[in-house]
């Protein structure tokens, strides 16, 4: 019972510092931001120093929209595991367009594509994947180590595609991560298994959607389960299944940080 009642006394512990963060910011990101000197689109947040502009409760995820003088940012830390199942599932998609071109087709940036069946079961079971609380924390933090390196090795060799539709000049709907249109993805586990997620879109695609305030509209949108793939159903609904199944979105302007 004691064993019990510490590890319940020790997730409070931890949670509560992620949910006061929370607490804090806003659902929707309010200030322009000018991105760090020499980003790397790695999935690493470490230049970001892990901090975000907003909280958005309806999809669960910390982002932050950021800009240079040659790209525009989307950063997203996902802590939920049910969030991030989905998220490893049916991918963020990044839609910008113009709020006065009301007819025109976004544009839209999708990252993860659907990954292979052997792999995300491989990694959903990862995520699920229990730690004992011990006694011996060098012990704990080999095995919490030695799971982020199995997790990540598999993003590493499986997260390989963006989805693009919209632009023109780039042809392809599917391309690699390591291209040559600058368009940049990528994620990473950290050691608390929290998703982190960084997409680069170099502004010159995109000058035709900033308006004349510099003002930039976009989406941020998780597509559900269902939605992403309609023969799958589930029979019984929890809550969480409920999450899983639906897609969610949030929207906002993002006015362009300059020198």
């Amino acid at each position: 019972m004691k064993k019990i009642f510490g590890i319940y006394i020790l997730t409070i512990f931890l949670c509560a510092p992620i949910i006061v963060v929370a607490q804090k910011l806003p659902g929707i990101q309010e200030k322009s931001l000018r991105a760090p000197v020499n980003v790397k689109i790695d999935g690493e947040l470490g230049e970001w120093n892990y901090k975000f502009q907003a909280y958005n409760k309806a999809t669960d995820i910390f982002y932050s929209i950021s800009n240079d003088d040659n790209n525009l940012y989307l950063v997203v830390q996902a802590k939920d595991p049910i969030i991030i199942k989905k998220i490893i599932t049916s991918g963020i998609v990044f839609k910008i367009n113009n709020s006065a071109k009301k007819n025109e087709e976004n544009y839209n940036f999708s990252f993860p594509c659907p990954l292979p069946l052997t792999a995300r079961t491989r990694l959903l079971m990862d995520i699920n994947k229990k730690i004992d609380i011990t006694d011996d924390s060098i012990l704990r933090k080999r095995r919490v180590d030695s799971l982020i390196i199995a997790m990540n090795t598999i993003v590493d060799k499986k997260f390989e595609k963006i989805k693009i539709t919209g632009i023109n000049s780039i042809k392809d709907t599917l391309i690699s991560i390591h291209n040559e249109t600058g368009v940049l993805a990528a994620a990473h586990f950290d050691n608390l298994r929290f998703y982190n997620y960084e997409l680069a879109v170099p502004l010159k695609y995109i000058t035709s959607e900033i308006n004349k305030d510099s003002k930039i509209s976009y989406k941020v949108e998780i597509e559900g389960i269902v939605t992403n793939r309609p023969n799958i159903v589930f029979i019984e609904e929890s809550s969480d299944m409920r999450a899983m199944n639906y897609t969610t979105d949030f929207s906002g302007a993002y006015n362009l940080s300059k020198r």
